[in-house]
């Protein structure tokens, strides 16, 4: 059974100050623009769901290679991807800085 204790409730106004300043970072809103720019282009995501539809004929297919190539090459995806790899890396960081101050913590219980 979880018991609610101060502790609990620490740690969850914790993380909500942690997403708050997350939020706040350039990076956060550059993903934001990069995805909603992506996914407003209605003749990619056409093209994304046709081959998806045929995600498995795309080796035998050489119109689906031709498709997926030009989508890869799509400055649209390439900003989204740009963006998504920025976010993954402070992530990245983030989970490191959380993982030491956790460990820190353990040393000293």
């Amino acid at each position: 059974m979880l018991i609610i204790d101060q502790n609990l409730l620490e740690i969850d106004n914790l993380l909500e100050k942690i997403m708050d300043e997350f939020l706040k970072f350039p990076e956060v809103e550059a993903y934001q623009k990069a995805k909603a720019d992506f996914m407003a282009d209605e003749n990619l995501q056409s093209q994304l769901k046709t081959l998806q539809d045929n995600s498995e004929y795309i080796a035998f297919r050489p119109e689906l290679r031709a498709l997926q190539h030009e989508i890869n090459l799509n400055e649209k995806v390439y900003a989204f991807r740009l963006a998504e790899n920025d976010l993954q890396q402070i992530l990245t960081a983030l989970t490191k800085k959380i993982l030491n101050k956790s460990e820190r913590f353990s040393l000293l219980t």
